[in-house]
């Protein structure tokens, strides 16, 4: 941005004047295109690199068929 700033997230909605941008744990924010120096889009994730990396192969499937479910999750019992 002309302020020095720089904002990381997906655009959720766009305008002649305005984009939103929507980031991970807040609010949109709304931008004024006047504010903008210049916008890149990107193809990398915003997920951090290797972030999966120290979980075994078993943990990661048990982790996504987790977060692909609706139904609450019994807790291990040890």
């Amino acid at each position: 941005m002309h302020d020095g700033r720089t904002c990381l997230g997906n655009i959720s909605a766009e305008a002649e004047q305005q984009v939103a941008l929507r980031l991970v744990g807040q609010d949109a924010l709304v931008i004024n295109c006047a504010d903008i120096e210049s916008l890149e889009v990107t193809t990398a994730s915003l997920m951090p690199e290797d972030l999966l990396k120290p979980l075994a192969d078993q943990d990661v499937l048990d982790l996504f068929a987790y977060l692909c479910t609706t139904k609450q999750v019994a807790l291990p019992l040890d």
